[in-house]
């Protein structure tokens, strides 16, 4: 296959063969001449680019010549030039599809156009030197912009990182030249953005910086936050992470996504106390979201068994937070019939209490008051054994091929003494485990 690979139009130093002895001080003077020759005529001249990068390489291997400002300034130039010029190439291609591909070693080269730059700068004390120095920042950002697009077209975001950081870094050296790159001052806040973003991809330590640089700034995207939250969550710093959120909600009270970050977090960490006034709210901003009304009647759910098993027995209470849940669930089936999450949750919800007051059962003894509450006990159980099956077989006419609602439906019908299809739940159960699928419902 003949792929295209455009690094350098060819322009790599490894494919030359001219002489490793030359004297750095005349191999500096042929990266001059071979880069100016590629300048004046790129079409008639393209070898003279390789030339220029491999001499500029032979020349930085003497002291003296590698202590110079002009070596850096030349070295940044060919790098920027290199990348530029591949990218306009590979832009340019008529070739398409998976024919077209860029040298990933010309990728290097942006990076390393910036640290050039960096010691070109650390060595420019003349006011000529200086001044030059901004169209250096221009050409090296123009590098580094062209592989960090590329990588965000590719959604690599991690590999974009740094290239995305060294824009935000070029700004800030034009800045203190009186200039700037991004002429924009929101372009500057959208860069550093994107930089921390895709530092958050790449697990870069830098991120956690940028993301409170752009809050100490005054940032107008909520999404600051919650990314922030989440770096510093991970980190295990959790009271700090926390206190982000609560910043967050001031700066953007009606951005779902903050509260959204902060319901996904107690839910992870199973503090359901803290999670029903927080979807409550989230309720209200989105008041057709049928992952909340379900997730709240979860969330009652598990405060409702946490109270009965530190209580040992139902109270108010908990009835009360058994009444929730249900309703929660059926809130949820309001929005969308089809849901099944919040059907098979309010059928679990009433199978689960129905299996409590079994266990309740299992343990009482002879006498005529316990044989009586046995009664009273097995009626309630029948009951929600009932009020449950119509959720489990509704999950079942949307998906055959639901293992947990099959099995409530084989342990309903076993209890209810309906063998025939408790083995038939058991069977379509059976043919899941072995790798296969249910073609039909049994309801439908």
């Amino acid at each position: 296959m003949n792929k295209l690979m455009l690094g350098v139009l060819c322009i790599l130093a490894s494919t030359l063969t001219l002489s490793a002895q030359i004297e750095p001080a005349k191999a500096l003077k042929k990266a001059k001449r071979a880069y100016t020759a590629f300048n004046m005529d790129q079409a008639n001249n393209a070898a003279s680019l390789p030339e220029a990068a491999e001499m500029i390489n032979i020349a930085m291997e003497d002291a003296e010549v590698s202590n110079s400002f002009e070596a850096w300034e030349l070295k940044t130039q060919i790098n920027s030039t290199v990348v530029n010029s591949a990218f306009l190439a590979y832009e340019t291609s008529s070739i398409t599809g998976d024919q077209k591909e860029l040298d990933q070693s010309i990728m290097t080269l942006a990076n390393n156009a910036y640290d050039c730059a960096m010691e070109a700068k650390g060595r420019a004390e003349k006011k000529i030197q200086k001044s030059s120095m901004e169209e250096l920042w221009r050409e090296v950002g123009n590098a580094n912009y062209n592989v960090y697009s590329y990588f965000l077209d590719q959604k690599t975001y991690g590999d974009a990182f740094i290239y995305a950081l060294n824009l935000t870094s070029v700004h800030e050296e034009l800045v203190e030249m009186g200039e700037v790159y991004f002429s924009v001052e929101g372009d500057y806040k959208n860069q550093l953005y994107a930089a921390a973003f895709c530092g958050k991809a790449a697990g870069a330590a830098e991120a956690k910086d940028l993301y409170q640089r752009l809050i100490d700034m005054g940032t107008d995207n909520p999404d600051v936050y919650s990314d922030l939250f989440k770096i510093l969550i991970d980190a295990g710093d959790e009271a700090g992470g926390l206190a982000v959120l609560d910043k967050g909600k001031i700066e953007f009270p009606d951005d779902q996504n903050i509260l959204y970050a902060e319901i996904n977090y107690f839910l992870q960490n199973n503090k359901y106390e803290q999670l029903v006034d927080k979807l409550k709210l989230a309720i209200e901003k989105d008041p057709e979201n049928k992952t909340l009304y379900s997730t709240l009647g979860v969330t009652y759910e598990q405060i409702y068994k946490a109270r009965l098993e530190s209580l040992g027995s139902e109270n108010e209470e908990t009835e009360m937070l058994f009444g929730s849940a249900a309703k929660y669930f059926e809130l949820a089936i309001t929005k969308e019939a089809t849901y099944t999450d919040a059907l098979y949750g309010l059928g679990a919800l009433y199978y689960n209490k129905a299996a409590e007051n079994s266990e309740v059962m299992r343990n009482l003894g002879t006498s005529a008051e316990e044989n009586k509450l046995y009664d009273t006990l097995k009626a309630e159980m029948d009951g929600l054994f009932e009020k449950s099956l119509p959720y489990f077989q509704e999950v079942e006419k949307i998906n055959a091929n639901d293992r947990n609602a099959l099995i409530a439906l084989k342990e309903i019908y076993a209890k209810k003494g309906d063998l025939e299809k408790s083995v038939e739940f058991k069977n379509r159960i059976n043919v899941i485990d072995g790798g296969g699928s249910n073609e039909t419902s049994f309801f439908n």
